[in-house]
């Protein structure tokens, strides 16, 4: 009856908000963050896990990300090392459908289609909680700061989306040193 109890509980915190921050500063090393193409040589990175057929939290998401890169266009500096990159979590989607989507936020948000391998590498590091079925998709979503220091990639804060705005994001950017080894 206990681990009925526990289990209960560990669900409500996996999939309640808000978000509970438990790996900032930690190293990661998903395939993506080593395409070129993909981050343009950026050493900053906000990044988003969501999904196209998501009713509320994706889309509000993504028009905070809208709205910061919005904010940025007036820094060219710092929107020259920041990339914003949605990825998209549905195994049913395509790269093609995640830049449809994306490109109905801004044209500056990097659409990213993950393979079924690189999925479950990026549940592991970003301790994604992520359950697809017939009947759709269950996730925590969740928006993350990254950064590039020496060769290695940090993720510096984690968001949750429920009371993220703009101005967090560019508080937490203009906080980051890079430091080159």
């Amino acid at each position: 009856m206990f681990s009925v109890g526990c289990l209960s509980l560990i669900t409500a915190i996996t999939y309640s908000s808000p978000f509970i921050d438990i790996i900032a500063k930690r190293i990661v090393d998903a395939p993506f963050l080593h395409n070129k193409i993909v981050l343009g040589g950026q050493k900053k990175v906000v990044l988003f896990f969501g999904f196209e057929h998501c009713r509320d939290v994706c889309p509000t998401t993504l028009a905070v990300l809208r709205d910061f890169i919005k904010e940025n266009r007036t820094d060219n500096s710092r929107l020259n090392s920041t990339t914003v990159i949605f990825i998209d979590i549905d195994k049913k989607s395509s790269q093609l459908a995640a830049e449809h989507y994306t490109s109905r936020f801004d044209s500056n948000i990097v659409a990213y289609f993950p393979s079924p391998a690189e999925l479950e590498i990026l549940k592991e590091q970003f301790s994604l909680n992520i359950y697809q079925d017939h009947t759709g998709i269950s996730h925590v979503g969740r928006v993350y700061l990254i950064e590039k220091i020496s060769s290695k990639w940090w993720v510096n804060k984690s968001y949750s989306p429920f009371d993220l705005t703009a101005d967090d994001i560019l508080k937490d950017l203009d906080k980051l040193g890079i430091v080159e080894v």
